[in-house]
């Protein structure tokens, strides 16, 4: 047995999850907004609005943005993105040791 969960950062809204961050992720990876969504098989209006949301609720920029032309637009992350994506990192990290021995701790002698 192992204990699941989902974990948020919020204000008055979801601002940033697992979901925003597996964009952030294939956006770096890819260089591109558009790539990232259809590798996550989401919508580009999708994409874009949970970034936009994500800059709105965190008042961070998140994406360093070329305009299309012959050779393509793009995007980069920010380091303010690179820094939240750490930090997400190492906080779910911790977060999933902590969850798990809380699980054994409660739950061991029952299932």
């Amino acid at each position: 047995m192992k204990v699941g969960y989902k974990v948020w950062i919020e204000d008055k809204n979801k601002a940033f999850g697992k979901g925003p961050y597996e964009l952030l992720i294939q956006i770096n990876k890819l260089g591109s907004i558009n790539m990232a969504c259809k590798n996550l098989n989401m919508s580009y209006s999708k994409g874009l609005k949970i970034i936009n949301n994500i800059e709105n609720e965190l008042k961070l920029k998140l994406l360093d943005r070329t305009i299309g032309g012959r050779s393509g637009g793009g995007c980069s992350l920010t380091e303010d993105a690179k820094i939240l994506i750490h930090a997400y990192e190492k906080f779910t990290e911790e977060l999933d040791i902590e969850m798990n021995r809380l699980f054994k701790k409660y739950f061991d002698n029952i299932i």
